[in-house]
Formats: structure tokens, sequence, C-alpha cells
């Protein structure tokens, strides 16, 4: 029997570890052959934070709140006994306690605080499996994000941080589900539209990564627009190499440098709308960055001011007029290569 790996609809990391070897103290086996049961993953008293699950009722007939332990793709509540479905958030919405308690202990699914689309949420994409990929997010060098966020530890508080950077994130969002107007603008200030996609070579080693915006295709079968994109008609296209390892990825700290480039460029070239940024590639020994811009000159600009600008090494442009978006369609988005 497959076994169902669950994660929070908040903060994306896993809500239990219930598919180990029984009597191991190992968190996760993950979903890939190379990551079979070992050693370095060692459960502690910090992870146990974890496993304390919240479901908030979406659909069906229960209680509107469990609060356990999640098993296989199953919340059980501890007082009552019932069990309810948190696959695909069907009938309960999962959450950790502590992420459940960041965003004020709601009692209703509608007033949670929930990342789908979320910026922040698609940087933990990587790791989504049919399990968490959690010895790659350690690898990665993030494994203080699995650190129990009311801890006292720097990496605890680093922890609790990124938790209530998703809730104020969410807050900003539109709720889950709302239709939003076909226009650039209407996307950015939805908050909601970000995944993340992982490539693998034959032998089961990741090979790239790419996070983008799942825009709508803007043409309707006639021809005619239906997502009016000529507004931000200026590809901006910033290019930084790095040293990669046997397959073109970066080392922890370097990909660390990339993300955190990635967020402040965000920031910096969509506040006021000037422009959007709408994927990052990650392989084959290069970052690319592209942004769409209402202004090329200004966009460069900011990119320009940014600290982390050159860091691993000096970046470059590679800009051009692209007002149907034709290379971020056609080229970047890995929708259309699958």
């Amino acid at each position: 029997m497959a076994v169902i790996g669950t994660n929070c609809a908040l903060c994306g990391l896993p809500v239990q570890h219930d598919h180990l070897v029984p009597g191991t103290s190992w968190i996760y086996r993950g979903s890939r052959p190379s990551h079979e049961p070992g050693g370095t993953l060692s459960f502690t008293p910090e992870h146990a934070w974890l496993e304390d699950a919240v479901g908030l009722r979406r659909g069906g007939n229960g209680p509107g709140r469990l609060r356990g332990r999640v098993e296989d793709g199953y919340l059980s509540d501890r007082d009552s006994g019932h069990r309810g479905s948190v696959v695909d958030s069907e009938e309960y919405v999962p959450f950790h306690e502590a992420c459940w308690r960041a965003m004020g202990a709601p009692e209703l699914a509608s007033d949670a605080a929930a990342g789908d689309g979320i910026f922040q949420n698609a940087l933990l994409e990587t790791y989504h499996g049919q399990l968490f990929e959690l010895p790659q997010l350690v690898a990665d060098g993030k494994g203080w994000m699995l650190l129990d966020p009311d801890g006292s530890s720097p990496d605890a508080r680093r922890s609790r941080e990124r938790i209530d950077d998703l809730v104020a994130a969410a807050r900003r969002a539109v709720p889950i589900g709302t239709r939003v107007a076909p226009s650039v603008e209407a996307m950015l200030r939805s908050g909601r539209s970000w995944t993340t996609s992982v490539s693998f070579d034959d032998e089961d080693r990741r090979t790239g990564i790419v996070r983008f915006r799942q825009m709508p295709w803007p043409f309707a079968p006639t021809g005619e627009w239906v997502f009016d994109l000529r507004a931000y008609a200026s590809l901006v296209c910033f290019i930084k190499d790095y040293d990669g390892d046997e397959v073109g990825l970066p080392s922890p700290d370097v990909l660390d440098l990339l993300e955190r480039f990635e967020r402040r460029m965000k920031d910096a070239v969509e506040e006021g709308e000037v422009a959007v940024l709408v994927a990052t590639c990650i392989r084959r020994g290069q970052a690319e960055y592209y942004v769409y811009a209402r202004d090329e000159q200004a966009t460069v600009a900011r990119i320009d001011a940014l600290a982390e600008r050159d860091a691993p090494k000096p970046g470059d442009f590679d800009n051009s007029p692209d007002p149907e978006w034709r290379i971020f369609f056609e080229d970047v988005d890995p929708r259309r290569h699958r």
C-alpha cells in the first residue's frame, strides 16, 4: 500500500512521520529511492512539533476542528477519537498546531491563513513529493526550518520568523478560490500564483529547479487576448553564473545566496507594479531570473541597486522586447514541456 504524505497548508513542512520503520528514531524515509532510512535525520524533542496537527473542517460531516496526529492521510482527534481525511484538504485542512496558533487559532478553515500559491510557500515546494523530501531539505542547509518555532535557539527563532512571515503574506493575499481579473496587476495584487517544478535525471538526481507563476495562456482559440500582457512588454532577464556540482546545481551556501537574491529582486521590481518576476530557473551552472517590465530602464536600475547583485558571481542582463511573453510561455514555463 502506498504511503501518503501530508504537508501543512501554511508552512509547507510535513505534519507526520508515520511511515518510518517502527521503532527507529528517523523522521522520514523520503519518497526517492536514494532517501531510504538513515541515521542522519534523528527525531529529537526539537522536532516533535512537526507531528502535532490541527485539522479545520472544509467539507463533509464531523467536528469543526480536530487536534492530534496525522497517519497516512488521516488525522485522529486525541480527545474524541474522530478520524478525518486530510488528503488534498478535501475534508479537513491540515496545519501544524504551532502554525495554527501563529495565525490566531481560527475555528474555521475559511478564516485560516493558507499558503497556497504564496511565493514563500513555493520555496518549500522544491521538496514536495509523494512524501516530503526531507533529506534534501537538510542537505540544502535548511534544517533550521524543522526546529520548534517556540524554541529559544537562534535557529528556532528563525523558524518562528519564517512562519510569521508566511502568515502575514497569506493574510495579504486574496482568499483561496477568489476569481482574479485577467490582468497582470490583478495577479500581482492577488498574492497567489507561485509554484515550483523540480527535474531529475535517469539516476534520480535533482538537476534543476524552476519556480514560476502559473500564468494563464493569454490567447483565446480565435487568437484574441483574454489576458492582456502588453503593458509589460519588455523581458528583463538577469543571469548569474555559479560553480555547479556534477549535475550543474549549486552548493547549499550558493543556493541560499541565489534564493535570497530572488526574494530581494522580486520585492524590488514589483514595488509600484513597475515589473513582475515570473520565473527563476536554477540549473546547468546558471540562475536565470525572468522579469517582465513596464519600464525596462527603471527595472534594470532596481536590480543593479541590490546589494546581492553580484553574489556569488557578477550577473548580467539579456533583455529583449517580448510583448506576448513568448519566451516565458514557450521556453521557460515547465507546463509546456510535460
